[in-house]
């Protein structure tokens, strides 16, 4: 669930630095924005579904060994989505 709450909360914050309702719609969500950098859909769902799996195994992880570190860093990786390494890049 961390993926779907940071792009709520992005998004959120975003339109309201802009002066726009929170409730209005663009294209600056993060399956938007991979997408117009030309990755398909199959490629986004792909992404977007590992980033999920892996926040979900580094907070079980996290519980587990009790490293709470480990759950910071995996959501500050989630945070860099928006720009992937070239390597990465269809």
């Amino acid at each position: 669930m961390t993926l779907p709450m940071f792009d709520i909360v992005a998004a959120i914050v975003r339109r309201t630095l802009n002066g726009r309702p929170f409730d209005m719609p663009d294209r600056q969500h993060i399956h938007h924005r991979l997408l117009d950098r030309g990755w398909n859909p199959w490629q986004v769902l792909c992404l977007l579904g590992a980033l999920c799996l892996t926040m979900g195994a580094a907070a079980t992880a996290a519980t587990i060994f009790r490293l709470d570190a480990l759950a910071w860093i995996a959501a500050m990786f989630v945070g860099r989505v928006d720009d992937p390494p070239a390597a990465v890049r269809p």
